[in-house]
């Protein structure tokens, strides 16, 4: 038997606000040496306004009806990509943010929201895995979306903000994933895009050993290392498929010529984006991903904060230091210790003990996010719902990873935890659509 739920998800919205309590109390302590004993952090003031605010757009959110969300998704992903266009006007060092007087929004965090619907809304209006559905269809599904996710990544970089930026081709395949696209497509830009990152890094890495030879020399030496990856990944086509016939000679294996192909061919292209998108990156994204790859590359500068980041951690062990008892962000060794390194706050003072903790209360929200999905009565709130949660495990798997330095250090907050207006209420809105789409959805009964 099939119930139609009525209510708010109890379950969702008492992990959201033990989160963010959570969240505001690490902000409190990273943000000791702002105040006395008579004043308020104002940091803290701030977020708990942040943290009203968003309680209160989440409960608004909820009640409305999903369809309406559908029906606005392109009007709200239209305003959003015209406040990314205006911020590029902007220049100078807030050229990411507008203002409203006192009040600064990040265009950057509150068009993911948008995005996803936007998607959501255009796959949902097509026959995906009918039988009429052709190959072609699908991949022309997968090209209009590939198009709408260009926009934003494309405003966002120029700003510039490359770790922003990233979340949004994440998301689009997780929710062509989701919608059921083939997968055999999917796995063609899956490659594409580990090959583009492969050859990236590659090319920064390679970039740093040279630097130090004439111009000249070095522009002819990219000439040919660009053109002798090509040469040589055609060469690994041919030489592959000379393996694969004689296997096939020899033992019968039966292989898909096509899609070896294919896979070499996907990872050529890739090579050749990555390597030209190796000498567009700003220096200090260079800096970042040289850090990640070679920690030891500039403990003193560029990597500071990761070294940081990683002492403050471990000084904490199981239990930690206490409340307000930690020393690497009280002294102010640890940088960015309200925003982006806001994880080793909590680690350093409660340890991994703590720090687990929170990671549970983390699965939980998205575990309870994949149950709003899997049981959700239309295909819009279906691939909403799993994108906001890959939009939560993209942002809390990259915050934390760049925190304990397994991954490079792209400035993107931990969600509910990190002080910022713009990012609270992102993804407070989020959670109010997850919350609006629980209230539709069809939960089994015994």
């Amino acid at each position: 038997m099939r119930a139609h739920t009525k209510k708010i998800n109890f379950y969702i919205l008492l992990n959201f606000f033990v989160i963010a309590l959570i969240g505001l109390a690490a902000i409190f302590s990273a943000s000791q040496y702002e105040g006395t004993q008579t004043k308020l952090p104002p940091a803290f003031v701030r977020q708990i306004v942040w943290i009203i605010s968003g309680l209160i757009l989440m409960i608004i959110l909820s009640q409305i009806n999903h369809e309406i969300f559908e029906k606005l998704s392109w009007i709200l992903f239209g305003i959003m990509a015209i406040a990314l266009v205006f911020v590029l006007f902007k220049g100078g060092a807030n050229r990411r943010w507008i203002s409203f007087g006192a009040l600064k929004m990040q265009p950057s965090e509150f068009i993911k929201l948008p995005f996803i619907m936007v998607v959501a809304s255009y796959l949902a209006s097509k026959p995906i895995g009918a039988a009429q559905t052709t190959l072609f269809d699908e991949l022309k599904y997968i090209m209009v979306t590939g198009v709408i996710t260009v926009f934003p990544v494309v405003l966002i970089l120029i700003e510039p903000d490359l770790g922003s930026s990233l979340i949004f081709p994440v998301l689009l395949l997780a929710i062509l994933f989701m919608a059921n696209i083939n997968f055999n497509l999917l796995a063609v830009f899956m490659f594409l895009a580990l090959a583009t990152g492969v050859a990236l890094i590659f090319e920064v890495l390679w970039l740093e050993n040279i630097t130090d030879i004439n111009p000249v020399v070095y522009k002819l030496l990219l000439i040919v290392k660009v053109n002798l990856g090509i040469f040589l990944s055609m060469l690994l086509v041919l030489g592959a498929a000379g393996v694969i016939a004689l296997l096939v000679n020899f033992f019968g294996f039966k292989v898909n010529y096509g899609a070896i192909i294919i896979i070499w061919l996907t990872f050529t292209i890739g090579f050749m984006i990555g390597t030209k998108m190796g000498g567009l990156i700003k220096p200090y994204q260079r800096d970042r991903i040289l850090t990640f790859v070679k920690p030891e590359f500039d403990t003193k500068g560029s990597g500071w904060n990761v070294f940081q980041s990683r002492i403050a951690i471990g000084s904490g062990m199981n239990a930690g230091k206490g409340f307000l008892k930690g020393t690497q962000h009280r002294f102010r060794f640890l940088p960015e210790r309200h925003t982006d390194f806001i994880f080793s706050v909590i680690g350093e003072e409660f340890g991994f003990s703590g720090a687990i903790i929170l990671i549970a209360l983390y699965l939980i929200l998205i575990f309870q996010i994949y149950l709003v999905a899997f049981y959700s009565n239309s295909v819009f709130g279906k691939l909403v719902a799993a994108g906001v949660m890959f939009l939560f495990i993209f942002h809390i798997v990259e915050n934390i990873g760049m925190a304990i330095g397994i991954l490079p250090v792209t400035g993107l907050p931990l969600p509910m935890i990190s002080y910022g207006g713009s990012s609270f209420l992102s993804f407070s809105a989020a959670v109010g659509v997850i919350l609006n789409i629980s209230k539709q959805s069809s939960i089994a009964q015994d």
